[in-house]
C-alpha cells in the first residue's frame, strides 16, 4: 500500500430526482462528465506548465491533472490523488464540483431550464490506499481493468458522506489530510472547522480570478431553496446558500467586513429572500 488522498462523491438527490424525471437526472451525470471532458482534453492540449508565467497558477487551479484516477458508478465517484500536493487537489476538486453546479445553471435566468441541480456531499481522507485492478464486463465482453480503491482512508471517505447527518452540498475533510496540507495561508482561507471535521469552503473559487461574481452562484442557489423550500429537504438548499455566504466572507476577509456583509444583505433583500436574513448568518 501507499499513502494517496481519496474522494467519495455523492451526487445529491439522484435517487429522489431519478423517480421523478429519468431523462433530467441522467442530465445531472452529464453535466459533470462535461466539466471533466472539457478539463481533461485541456490539459492535453494546453497543460497548465505551457501557460505564459502570469496565467499558469490559474491554469493549474482550474485543471484536474492531480486526479489519477476517476472513477465513477451511478451516482457515486472515487477520485484518487498522489498526495503529493493535496492543497492543489483541494483547489482541483473545489473548481470542478463549482464547475459542475454552474453549467447546469445557464438557463435558469429566463427560467427556460428545469433541470436538476448538480451538487455533491464529499469525503476526503488521506492515508494508506491500494487500488485493486478488476475486470469489466461490457456487453459481455471483458474489457479494461478498472482501479477500486482499498483501505481504512477509503472507509473513512464514505463514512463522512452520511445524508442524515450532512444536510449541506460539503466537501469534509478527514484529520490525516488536514495534517497533510502545510499551506497556511490555503487553510486559513478555504477551510473551516465544521463540526466533527473540516470542511472545504469550494464555493470560494468562484473569485478566482474575477470578485465579482457572488449572483452567479448565490442567485442559482436562491432559485434552488424556493423551488424546493415545501420539500423535506429544503434545508439542504438553505445551507448550502448560508455555505455559499461564509465562503463568500472568507474570501474576502481582508476587505472592510462591513462593507462585505452589507452587500451580500443587499443582495438577499433584492432577491426577495428578506425574511430568511438574519437565519442566512446563524452558524
Amino acid at each position: 500500500m501507499s499513502d494517496k488522498i481519496i474522494a467519495f462523491m455523492d451526487l445529491l438527490g439522484f435517487r429522489n430526482f431519478t423517480r421523478q424525471d429519468k431523462i433530467s437526472a441522467i442530465g445531472m451525470l452529464q453535466d459533470y462528465v462535461t466539466v471533466l471532458t472539457t478539463k481533461k482534453i485541456e490539459d492535453i492540449l494546453h497543460h497548465p506548465d505551457s501557460h505564459p508565467m502570469i496565467t499558469k497558477e490559474l491554469a493549474k487551479r482550474k485543471s484536474i491533472y492531480t486526479f489519477n484516477y476517476f472513477v465513477p458508478f451511478s451516482d457515486s465517484i472515487f477520485i484518487v490523488s498522489s498526495g503529493e500536493n493535496p492543497s492543489m487537489f483541494l483547489t482541483q476538486l473545489g473548481n470542478f464540483v463549482l464547475e459542475a453546479f454552474l453549467l447546469g445553471q445557464l438557463g435558469l435566468q429566463n427560467q427556460s431550464k428545469k433541470d436538476f441541480p448538480v451538487l455533491f456531499r464529499v469525503g476526503i481522507e488521506f492515508g494508506d490506499i491500494e487500488l485493486i485492478k478488476a475486470p469489466l464486463i461490457d456487453n459481455e465482453q471483458i474489457d479494461n481493468k478498472i482501479p477500486i480503491p482499498v483501505g481504512k482512508p477509503v472507509i473513512e471517505a464514505v463514512g463522512m458522506v452520511d445524508e442524515k447527518r450532512i444536510r449541506c452540498p460539503d466537501i469534509l475533510l478527514g484529520p490525516c489530510l488536514i495534517e497533510k496540507i502545510t499551506d497556511i495561508d490555503f487553510k486559513k482561507k478555504y477551510i473551516e472547522n465544521h463540526g466533527q471535521n473540516n470542511r472545504l469552503l469550494w464555493p470560494a473559487f468562484i473569485y478566482e480570478p474575477d470578485p465579482n461574481k457572488f449572483l452567479d452562484i448565490f442567485s442559482p442557489a436562491v432559485y434552488w431553496w424556493k423551488y424546493y423550500s415545501h420539500t423535506n429537504y429544503s434545508d439542504i438548499y438553505f445551507n448550502f446558500l448560508k455555505l455559499i455566504i461564509k465562503s463568500t466572507i472568507s474570501v474576502f476577509c481582508d476587505t472592510s467586513e462591513y462593507n462585505i456583509k452589507t452587500y451580500i444583505n443587499n443582495q438577499i433583500n433584492n432577491l426577495g429572500i428578506t425574511s430568511k436574513r438574519d437565519a442566512l448568518w446563524e452558524d
